[in-house]
């Protein structure tokens, strides 16, 4: 009779106690998942958030291009203990990239008109419509 052992530890001790990125990834994704439970940004709150840096980054001396301004406008409303919805987006013809802040009502922040032609891929849960979609709480 052929027997299969069972593991001693899960995988993802084995992963950590080998020096994985499990763990790692597992606590960005916790530390990502804070922001849920903030209360959102106002339109005006988002609106000052991506202005101050995208100011603070014309004086810095290294690339800063939509994703950095978002991620870096994400990061100040959440040491401001507020939440803003951070969308990453795709356009076609030519295929373009583009990451921003949405407002409370889904709208872009500080973006030029042409931003409704992106198509959202990536859009955690914000305070914007989606949120409301999916009956996660305010």
């Amino acid at each position: 009779m052929n027997a299969v052992a069972e593991p001693t530890r899960s995988y993802r001790a084995e992963v950590a106690a080998e020096g994985g990125v499990y763990g790692v990834n597992e606590g960005r994704v916790r530390l990502a998942c804070t922001g849920r439970n903030l209360p959102p940004a106002t339109a005006g709150q988002s609106r000052y958030a991506v202005c101050a840096v995208r100011r603070a980054s014309r004086v810095m001396p290294m690339r800063w291009a939509c994703m950095e301004d978002s991620t870096a406008a994400a990061l100040l409303l959440a040491v401001a203990r507020r939440r803003a919805e951070w969308r990453h987006d795709i356009a076609t013809d030519p295929v373009r990239l583009h990451a921003w802040i949405a407002g409370p009502e889904g709208e872009a922040v500080e973006e030029p008109a042409d931003t409704v032609l992106y198509t959202p891929t990536y859009t955690p849960d914000g305070p914007g419509p989606a949120r409301a979609e999916r009956g996660v709480r305010p």
